[in-house]
């Protein structure tokens, strides 16, 4: 069973197109949590955000640079961030559509 969040999840503005497009093509998506939103997010998790419901699917703490889905879509200074701290890959999935989604 889902474990109902009362939390949300944001993303840059300026992926939000891109990450919707994604879900809307049944695709999963990503998001690397650092610092304080390392451990954050559970799998099984629903969250709300920008782009509609979202769950959690999975969660892996510190995959390596080779691993890591979209290395290539990041710059030197980028993976230099998020490789610094310890941190966890989320893989999200849509989760049922949002009145705004509907209308689009």
């Amino acid at each position: 069973m889902d474990k109902i969040s009362s939390r949300d999840i944001s993303f840059p503005k300026s992926e939000q197109s891109l990450l919707k497009k994604r879900l809307d093509q049944g695709k999963d998506i990503y998001t690397t949590q650092i610092k304080d939103e390392k451990g954050k997010y559970k799998v099984g998790d629903v969250l709300k955000s920008p782009i509609g419901k979202l769950k959690v699917v999975s969660v892996k703490e510190d995959v390596t640079v080779k691993n890591f889905p979209f290395k290539d879509e990041l710059s030197k200074k980028q993976l230099k961030a998020v490789f610094k701290e310890p941190w966890d890959l989320v893989r999200l999935t849509k989760l049922g559509f949002t009145i705004k989604n509907s209308l689009s």
